[in-house]
């Protein structure tokens, strides 16, 4: 077990931190009079899904499965795994940050974006796949 493979699980750790927080994905209700409500919800909960806000939940599960990779990394020096973290962590950063374009955007889901971004540059610098 190398400890500088540590690093990608670190951030990923993190992101699903984040995720786990009720102020990630936020939706946005029509109220009578022309008024709107914003409420915000955890990346795991299903509201935002049964709204038609898929992504954060799709983030939220293919974000488990990056902790897993990293995990399986620390015990298994595979190239393999290491080649899979990085394409998804690319895929998971992608569906993170379209979530910007449909003006959900949250503190913590910028955070999030971040910290998959940090886990991609550090398995960029570490995994020499």
């Amino acid at each position: 077990m190398k400890k500088k493979n540590i690093i990608p699980l670190l951030f990923t750790a993190a992101a699903i931190v984040f995720e786990i927080l009720p102020y990630g994905a936020k939706l946005t209700f029509a109220l009578d009079g022309g008024k709107t409500k914003e409420e915000l919800f955890s990346y795991f909960s299903l509201t935002p899904y049964g709204y038609a806000n898929f992504l954060p939940f799709i983030t939220a599960i293919l974000t488990c499965i990056l902790f897993i990779i990293a995990v399986l990394i620390l015990f298994k020096d595979s190239e393999k795994l290491k080649k899979a973290f990085k394409i998804l962590v690319i895929i998971v950063f992608a569906l993170a940050s379209l979530s910007f374009a449909f003006m959900n955007l949250t503190v913590t889901a910028a955070l999030i974006s971040l910290m998959l971004a940090s886990a991609w540059l550090g398995a960029q610098l570490i995994y020499k796949a």
